[in-house]
This record gives structure tokens, sequence and C-alpha cells, in this order.
């Protein structure tokens, strides 16, 4: 992966900052993971994401400025739900004597900087040790609620979000059809026709979801929270704002489906519950399991994508991963 903006090239950074002596705060170790849009590397006290040069429909990162701008955007997106975690933008610069992370000279890429929260406080962690309390929910509930009351409101007709609900699920299927990904059209197509017939079903009550679309965060997951003195939410999805205009309910039924998988069913129904009595929105139930499916339909999607990479990082992995997901996808929504 090259970025064109200069001669340095992705894999080049990726293991100049492999080495935890290149960052401005001393560190003992650095561990680097890898999403797929971005690089991340944790230090001892710090966190520094990097974008990765990548081009998709729905997705320009290849000119450092719109790496930049997409930089800024990600801290704008979370200061509500993590106003003290991320720092700001810093840059990787080339300098007299080679790269330097937050120094002087040319810009060759840009980062965010963020706090390193403590894993043992994130949530995935705290459910796989089962260290999670019913009071820490209800707090993270009342936390959402009120962050969704006071969301950006989008205007949008009864029909206008049942068709937006249809080419949602459709695009995401069709594009599941790719060649590389292996999967069978009987498979999609049986996804797709439950899907779009519980929809004709249940037309009444997800048309009256209309009146609740807001802004929301976007990527609601269990990996995304850590509880310190209150809950802080960070990764909202900064790179396209229409990809954060959902349900609340849509919303924490994909969080829900996310705890699922990590083994953990009643984390998802507590904070429905306390959305529910906190924001008197009383929907009907049986929405819940559509909106799992359609988000993972979704997820399925995010996951085959890591094959059309230009490394192949473990296709076995995103394959399964993939898979799975869409078998979740067909028993939400056949139950």
């Amino acid at each position: 992966m090259i970025n064109k903006d200069h001669n340095v090239s992705t894999s080049e950074i990726v293991k100049f900052l492999s080495d935890s002596n290149h960052f401005p705060e001393y560190s003992n170790n650095v561990e680097l993971k890898e999403t797929h849009m971005s690089y991340v590397f944790i230090t001892d006290n710090f966190v520094y994401k990097m974008k990765k040069p990548v081009l998709y429909p729905f997705l320009n990162l290849s000119t450092l400025d719109r790496r930049k701008h997409n930089c800024q955007k990600e801290i704008a997106s979370n200061k509500t739900l993590a106003p003290d975690v991320y720092i700001g933008t810093v840059p990787l610069s080339l300098t007299d004597v080679g790269m330097k992370l937050e120094g002087q000279g040319t810009v060759i890429e840009w980062f965010v900087k963020m706090i390193r929260l403590p894993e043992q406080e994130m949530l995935d962690y705290k459910i796989r040790e089962g260290e999670i309390s019913i009071q820490e929910i209800i707090s993270l509930g009342r936390k959402l609620s009120v962050f969704y009351k006071q969301a950006r409101k989008k205007e949008m007709h009864e029909q206008e979000y049942l068709r937006r609900l249809r080419t949602f699920l459709s695009d995401n299927l069709e594009s599941l059809r790719h060649p590389a990904f292996e999967i069978t059209n009987e498979i999609l197509d049986n996804i797709k026709t439950l899907q779009l017939n519980f929809i004709a079903r249940n037309e009444q009550h997800l048309s009256s979801r209309s009146a609740r679309i807001i802004e929301a965060h976007g990527d609601l997951r269990p990996e995304h929270i850590c509880f310190l003195n209150e809950p802080v939410i960070i990764d909202a999805l900064e790179f396209n704002p229409d990809f954060r205009i959902q349900d609340p309910v849509e919303e924490l039924s994909y969080f829900s489906l996310e705890c699922e998988i990590l083994g953990n069913e009643w984390i998802g129904k507590k904070l429905l519950e306390v959305y529910e009595s906190e924001s008197n929105d009383h929907y009907y139930k049986g929405i819940e399991s559509f909106y799992k499916s359609i988000r993972a339909t979704l997820r399925a999607l995010s996951s085959f994508r890591h094959l059309l990479d230009d490394h192949r990082n473990d296709p076995l992995k995103w394959k399964l991963k993939g898979l799975n997901y869409l078998m979740m996808a067909q028993m939400y929504i056949s139950g």
C-alpha cells in the first residue's frame, strides 16, 4: 500500500512505528492493531490511529489532506461521548534525521492521538471476565438516552424511512455477491426475502420509527465502551454522517447483537429496557430482531471486505467471521 503524497510507503511507516523508541513519550512496548481502514498503535499511555490510504465507494482517504480531514472529523464526532479521550491530530514528519512523530519537517502522515483507556474497564473485557454489573449498564443506558435525546434529529417521512431500510439491506446483500467472497446466491436470496417480507408485514411498526431518527453514534460496540467514573464511549463513526442516521432502537439492537456474539444476552436487553424507560419510547419489540439481522448483514460485508485488501491479512479469519455474521442475520430474521 503506497501513499501517493510522498515516497514513504504505508508499510514503512507501520514498521517504523512498531518500535516503541519512535514515539515522543517513553513506552515499554507498542502494540499494533489493524482495522479495515486504520492502523492503531498502542503505547503505554497513548493511542495513535493512522488512516489507511484507501479508496472505497463510501470513503476516499487516498490523499494526505483527506486523511487529515478525516482525523479532524473523528475528533469532532467523539467530543460529546468521549470529551477527554481525544487529544488532537498530530503529524509524522520527515526531518533531516528521518521520520519523527510529532516532529517538525515535511508532514507525510496524520494521526489521531488519544488517551489510552484501561483495558480491564472496557466492556468487551468485562463481558469475557464476567465482571460487569447491572448498575454499570443502567448508567450506560442513561447516558445514551440523554445523548439520543440531545442528538440532531433527521426529519424523515414514513415511506422515506421504509425505502431507506429496503435500500440499505438490498445494497449490503448485493455487495456480498462479490466473486471473491464465494457466498452462494441461495443464502443471500433467502436472507433478502425474509428481511423484505418482515418490512412488508410490519410497515406500520417500522414506519412509525421515522419520528425517532437521529444522528447516532454509528458503531456502538462493547469494545468502544469504557467504565471510568462514568461510561465513556469512543469511536463514533466519522467518515460518513449518513451512516449515523439511525433509529436509536436499531443502534441498541446492533449493540445487543455484538454482546451476544461475546456470549452475553442480558446486557443488550437491559440497555434497551433502560432506553425505553428513560426515553418513554414504547416500540414494537419485534423490530429488535429485524434490526439485528440487517446490522449483522452489514457486519458480514465489513468482514468479507478484508479479503479485498492488498496484503490479504488473515483471509480465513475474516471469511469465518463474515460467515458467522451471515448465519446470525438469517437466524434473527427467521425467528
